[in-house]
């Protein structure tokens, strides 16, 4: 190939690659697909997807975990609760979060599940908090009860007495956020950084350490995707929370008793995230918006966009179980395990792109960006 062929596809990469991502995509698109689907045929092709991306072989260890040494000093910690845990957490267990050596996992009983102990994140809220609140009617319920199956069978749909729109659950999370991030202090302090998720958050851990290579953790950072109640900004939980240890230690040691003092507050506000959002703000650290690195969305509404094709992809939320596994196999099989945003939407659901096609036609280079 000559010196000036090879300067040309240099200059025109970008184009050229835009190209063979629409011609994928125009294939994929004329490829026929039934317009109507009964329950039984839905579940059926959604089973064949699942066996389609599982034969290219099941995620290895080893493979996805190369990076286990740098997250010696990342601390990952779990939200879920009784009537949801033994669903959700197994799945994570399994895939996102296997390599994660610093691992905590809070809900609203105390549990264990396997060799992995789970903590009760309400333990320690005083009784004149509780008492005559109906926001711990589950709570007192599920420890009568004392028994995961029942508790999920029995109180899985329970709702609020005061918003029976809502879930008896969603309601009593919104006490968990801040006394997860004391709690996990306290066993665990002086970490680096501290990434708090949901129970139905991927997290990948390749794009991660990339990302926390380029922050400071002696930094007072609070990280996540900008969301708003009225004109009140918070980091949506769902998409995790990024906390450096600066941050961490400002709230909890410097400013002792700063979690207690917000517990008669939590009841008149919506959500937890919201509620530690108001709580660093009045510690003068506002939340530094990182979407889409960290995302509040499942695989599939993720944005197709080819301006987000050098944007890294931390996170993912509302994963169910089936699409964890397949999400942790697509990671394993890759050369380039970290993950970018428009790359894998084409790479997980239209057409695998060969990691030799990557390197070729390279667009990111030093462009690769991470949010904010």
């Amino acid at each position: 190939m000559s010196l000036r062929f090879r300067g040309w596809i240099s200059s025109h990469r970008f184009l050229l690659f835009a190209l063979l991502i629409w011609a994928l995509i125009a294939l994929h698109f004329r490829l026929p697909v039934p317009r109507t689907h009964t329950s039984k045929q839905r579940q059926s092709r959604q089973q064949k997807v699942f066996q389609y991306k599982s034969k290219h072989g099941i995620a290895k260890s080893q493979e996805i975990c190369d990076e286990k040494s740098q997250l010696q000093r990342v601390v990952i910690t779990v939200k879920t609760g009784a009537t949801e845990a033994h669903k959700r957490i197994p799945i994570q267990l399994q895939t996102s979060l296997r390599c994660a050596p610093n691992l905590f996992i809070f809900s609203d009983m105390e549990d264990d599940i396997g060799n992995v102990h789970i903590y009760d994140a309400l333990e320690g809220i005083p009784d004149s908090v509780k008492e005559n609140n109906s926001d711990f009617d589950l709570y007192r319920k599920q420890k009568v009860l004392n028994d995961p199956v029942k508790i999920a069978t029995i109180l899985g749909n329970m709702k609020d007495p005061r918003r029976p729109e809502d879930l008896a659950a969603w309601t009593l999370d919104k006490y968990k956020n801040l006394h997860i991030v004391e709690k996990t202090w306290n066993m665990k302090p002086d970490m680096d950084w501290y990434m708090h998720i949901d129970a139905d958050t991927y997290v990948s851990w390749p794009t991660l350490m990339l990302w926390l290579e380029k922050l400071d953790p002696s930094q007072k950072s609070f990280i996540g995707s900008l969301s708003f109640v009225i004109e009140n900004a918070f980091a949506h939980g769902g998409s995790g929370i990024l906390l450096s240890r600066e941050a961490t230690r400002d709230f909890i040691d410097t400013h002792n008793g700063s979690v207690a003092s917000w517990n008669d507050k939590i009841h008149d506000n919506c959500c937890g995230d919201y509620v530690l959002a108001l709580a660093l703000k009045d510690l003068d650290m506002n939340v530094k918006n990182a979407n889409p690195t960290v995302n509040g969305d499942p695989p599939a509404v993720i944005p197709f966009s080819l301006d987000r094709w050098c944007q890294p992809l931390v996170t993912m939320h509302h994963v169910a179980p089936a699409e964890a596994q397949m999400l942790h196999e697509f990671e394993a099989r890759r050369k380039d395990k970290s993950v970018r945003q428009t790359e894998f939407k084409v790479s997980f659901f239209i057409f695998p792109i060969p990691d030799s096609c990557i390197e070729t036609f390279d667009i990111c280079g030093a462009f690769q960006r991470f949010s904010f």
